[in-house]
């Protein structure tokens, strides 16, 4: 595990995103219907041990300025913001949210944002005009942020690709990005909540063993019960 550099404001990250829900696994609205303008999102991350404020920190892809965070809002140590692209389409609402967790509604409807073939996404602090982005995919847009910024580091996601899952770090914060599902839950994304990680390839940890590791008299053929 490494945490991400590829911070803004001391702590603040991108973390996940859902760029192509359309495929039909994953309904972010919860409205029974799937698409590119309604469902698509971005979730920042407070990797930090303090309160951040984040308000006026703006979302850039290719095209245009997709979010602008508003004032008086801070997000708490080690809690999450999701922005969702039109969350009131056709009777759909926010993913539900709680324990200092974050939710906003875009309610762009306009021109496709995040897109499927590769994009550049700019997290840009109007204060300081620095920016800080990620980029996934073959073919990444660069973002439009404002002339005279100050690009302070920038991630390249892969070209990871599965409709309808997002790509998110694995764990929260860290360098490693994943395919949500790959993560061992099958959860194709995970708006406002922890990254549904579950690591591959590490051994498990004995706690006790019965008989303990240290008895005498054990004979062959006895039972042997391992507690991990």
């Amino acid at each position: 595990m490494a945490t991400t550099t590829n911070i803004i404001r001391g702590g603040i990250t991108i973390n996940e995103i859902l760029y192509n829900p359309a495929g039909g696994n994953f309904d972010t609205t919860s409205n029974g219907t799937i698409s590119d303008v309604e469902d698509e999102f971005i979730e920042i991350y407070n990797t930090s041990s303090s309160d951040i404020d984040i308000s006026g920190l703006q979302i850039y892809d290719n095209q245009v300025r997709f979010f602008t965070f508003p004032s008086g809002t801070t997000l708490e140590a080690g809690k999450f913001a999701i922005v969702v692209r039109n969350a009131n389409a056709n009777g759909g609402s926010l993913p539900a949210v709680s324990d200092g967790n974050l939710a906003f509604n875009a309610g762009r409807t306009d021109n496709n944002f995040f897109n499927n073939e590769g994009d550049q996404i700019a997290l840009y602090d109007p204060s300081t005009r620095n920016y800080i982005q990620v980029n996934y995919g073959p073919s990444p847009f660069p973002p439009v942020v404002p002339s005279n910024s100050n690009l302070l580091s920038s991630e390249d996601w892969g070209n990871l690709d599965e409709t309808g899952v997002s790509i998110a770090r694995n764990p929260d914060g860290d360098t490693q990005i994943s395919l949500q599902n790959s993560f061992g839950s099958g959860v194709n994304a995970t708006p406002a909540a922890s990254n549904n990680f579950v690591a591959d390839n590490v051994a498990p940890v004995i706690t006790s063993t019965s008989p303990a590791d240290d008895a005498g008299n054990v004979a062959v053929g006895d039972d042997l019960v391992i507690t991990f």
